[in-house]
């Protein structure tokens, strides 16, 4: 554990070299996401859209996401080193649930505050009802993943705990409108009459979903693949299998419904 001073100490049924990779995993998501999202942020003061956008007929992830995933993303990496400061990560994760929250509340109260456009115009049109807004899942992720970032540097064991949990409601729900995109189901990612989370958004919510978890290895849900049992190691296994055979399946699925085999 490298959050709480009282977690300094690894599990004793944990793997002390499952956990470095599990937390080498988790800065390096982070640190992926961190590109992507300066990358998004250029394209923005550039106004080079295809770095926004994986392609042009979808929409692109707006500003204030891209700094909120930045904050994010930044507040992993300090939680996940040795000598994190856990008010910087605190301070972050405070910002990111306002920026969040302000959105919210100006899609329920349908009053403009001007912060989706506080520092561009946004000129697009795919996917968007309210120009420069990120869409309202969007910002629910963001404030949920804001809220695990102050759980997880928590001293209160049942809270982290929480965290994992949470961050699995994200992952599925990025998962969902992710697999849109790749597989042409409109349906779940073109939710209601609302701005649309962008595919490039969903990637980072689910690379920092897991980032975030994987902080706290040696306890929780992740633990279960961290334990010194051979269980644990195939568990570990299965779980990358069965990942990577759902994604095969779903390719194999969608180019042949495309070709009309079946």
């Amino acid at each position: 554990m490298h959050i709480p001073p009282a977690s300094n100490q690894l599990s004793p049924a944990a793997s002390p070299q499952t956990e470095r990779s599990f937390l080498r995993t988790a800065i390096t998501l982070a640190a992926i996401s961190i590109v992507v999202s300066a990358a998004v942020m250029a394209g923005w003061i550039l106004n080079i859209r295809e770095l926004t956008s994986i392609s042009p007929l979808w929409t692109g992830m707006k500003v204030n996401s891209a700094i909120a995933f930045l904050l994010l993303a930044a507040a992993v990496v300090i939680a996940g080193s040795s000598s994190g400061n856990k008010k910087l990560v605190r301070l972050f994760a405070t910002i990111v649930f306002a920026i969040a929250a302000l959105t919210i509340f100006q899609d329920l109260s349908g009053n403009d505050l001007g912060i989706d456009e506080l520092f561009f115009t946004d000129n697009t049109s795919i996917g968007t009802i309210h120009p420069g807004r990120m869409s309202p899942f969007t910002a629910i992720n963001f404030m949920v993943l804001a809220a695990c970032l102050w759980m997880t540097i928590s001293r209160q064991r049942r809270y982290r705990w929480l965290s994992q949990l949470c961050c699995l409601l994200v992952l599925l729900i990025s998962m969902f409108n992710f697999d849109g995109y790749i597989f042409g189901v409109d349906a779940l990612y073109r939710n209601f009459e609302i701005n649309q989370m962008a595919v490039l958004t969903a990637s980072l919510f689910m690379m920092l979903a897991a980032s975030i978890a994987f902080i706290n290895p040696g306890e929780g849900i992740v633990s279960v693949f961290t334990r010194k049992t051979r269980a644990s190691k195939v568990a570990l296994r299965q779980l990358m299998f069965i990942t990577v055979l759902i994604l095969l399946a779903g390719v194999l699925i969608f180019n042949g419904e495309k070709a009309g085999y079946y």
